[in-house]
């Protein structure tokens, strides 16, 4: 069961850096000025994917927790980090449905959205090596 919540995560992080890979040249064009190939739909759709599972990851990460151990937050700072994560999650999701509903109007929105999920890809490719961590020293 706790091998799962891991294998799920990494695969959703993949995900996400291939979307965050799909929305870079958009973002780069956004800064620099100029046109840009931007393969929309797909970004909004595997986006809206990767944004979703990673959100139900968090959520089912701190259920075998709970599940096992009685409580959240014994894995420290792989917990904060996914405490930082939500609000990220929730503004790249909104932001990015904004987006998609008014192509091209808001520059600083998709500054603003592509800042955001670059951290928030940062902060999925962290909560790896805290993961490995915590099966390390939690579960192994």
């Amino acid at each position: 069961m706790f091998y799962i919540h891991p294998i799920f995560q990494f695969l959703v992080t993949v995900l996400a850096l291939h979307v965050f890979f799909l929305g870079w040249p958009r973002l780069r064009a956004t800064f620099v000025g100029g046109r840009a190939f931007f393969r929309w739909k797909r970004h909004v759709f595997l986006g809206l994917i990767s944004l979703i599972a990673l959100m139900a990851g968090l959520i089912g990460g701190a259920g075998v927790t709970f599940y096992y151990w009685g409580g959240t937050g014994f894995t420290r700072m792989h917990y904060w980090i996914a405490l930082g994560m939500i609000p990220l999650m929730l503004f790249g999701l909104i932001s990015g449905l904004i987006l998609d509903r008014n192509k091209g109007r808001s520059k600083r929105l998709a500054i603003l959205h592509g800042l955001n999920n670059f951290i928030l890809v940062i902060f999925a490719v962290i909560q790896i090596w805290t993961g490995l961590n915590v099966l390390r020293f939690f579960v192994m």
